[in-house]
């Protein structure tokens, strides 16, 4: 059993890293939108260029197929827009690989009303080649590797895979069911392809004021999403 001072210092630990990712993934959420318009236009431009083209080739599309879909308390919720991202950076020290799924719901008139739902999943790099099975959420304070955390995003509120009261306990899954491996010239060996299902139970709070706002539950989630991304 946790003594109170071993307790505490594990919540204030929690917190640390709860307010951290989701500063990083606040960061990230224009970051995220710019770079979908930027796909998008590079798609209308190359495709007004391929219209003088007579060839009858089919190239087949531009932008893959990429779906993300699940149930916020029984809701169903999907994404205008999904990518998966491969982080190499931190490989060699750390000895794992960070992919990143990351689906974007638009839901008003500007370009910066739209929800973010984000998992990053932490590879062994020995598992690099065959990263299929089961990731638990959310990870422990001394490990990454083999585990997942998901992040959830609306307007000021920020989800985390966490139970603030409890943060050592598993909240939560993802499970990698397929994928697929391109070597390419910048990034060298990422992931194209990833296919698989999620369930979380999410705590929030509301970034402006630092007040909880209760928990939600994600269930049912899946994924198929093949490269959407031109960097």
């Amino acid at each position: 059993m946790l003594r109170h001072s071993d307790d505490f210092k594990l919540n204030v630990k929690t917190i640390w890293n709860i307010k951290t990712r989701c500063d990083v993934m606040k960061k990230q959420k224009n970051t995220t939108w710019m770079k979908i318009h930027l796909i998008l236009l590079s798609v209308l431009l190359l495709g007004a260029c391929s219209s003088d083209d007579n060839s009858t080739k089919d190239e087949g599309p531009l932008l893959s197929h990429a779906s993300l879909t699940m149930k916020i308390d029984g809701v169903p919720w999907s994404t205008d827009y999904a990518i998966v991202q491969t982080n190499m950076g931190e490989a060699t020290e750390d000895e794992f690989v960070m992919i990143t799924i990351t689906g974007v719901n638009h839901i008003g008139d500007s370009d910066t009303d739209f929800e973010t739902f984000g998992i990053h999943i932490f590879v062994d790099n020995s598992d690099f080649n065959n990263p299929k099975g089961i990731y638990l959420a959310p990870p422990p304070f001394d490990e990454n590797i083999g585990y997942s955390f998901g992040l959830w995003q609306v307007e000021d509120v920020h989800y985390v895979s966490v139970d603030s009261n409890d943060p050592l306990r598993k909240v939560g899954k993802m499970e990698i069911t397929d994928f697929e491996i391109e070597e390419r010239s910048v990034g060298g060996l990422i992931y194209t392809s990833l296919s698989g299902t999620f369930e979380f139970e999410m705590w929030g709070t509301d970034m402006e004021t630092g007040g909880q706002t209760g928990n939600i539950n994600i269930t049912e989630g899946r994924f198929n999403i093949s490269e959407t991304s031109l960097f």
